[in-house]
């Protein structure tokens, strides 16, 4: 069974909310941590485009709606605890 185009981009959506959650977690540099609080508000945007139905019992989209969700709370909490400092 062959991967359709929509599925392959969420599966990359899904990736680059993987990547963007452990460089959240790792860095400790102001500055790219507001970056990327910021852009944790775009891919929340984001991923109610790519996965309309949040009420499916579709993992990837279960998966991507707490990954989004939980880089939107930890970046923004890890930048104002760093501004803070």
């Amino acid at each position: 069974m062959r991967a359709t185009t929509y599925k392959r981009l969420q599966r990359f959506f899904l990736l680059m909310v993987g990547i963007w959650l452990g460089v959240t977690c790792l860095s400790f540099n102001r500055w790219l941590v507001g970056g990327l609080a910021f852009s944790a508000l775009v891919l929340l945007n984001g991923h109610f485009l790519l996965f309309p139905d949040t009420a499916a019992t579709d993992w990837m989209s279960r998966l991507s709606l707490w990954g989004t969700l939980s880089l939107v709370v930890i970046s923004l909490v890890k930048f104002f605890v760093l501004s803070a400092l």
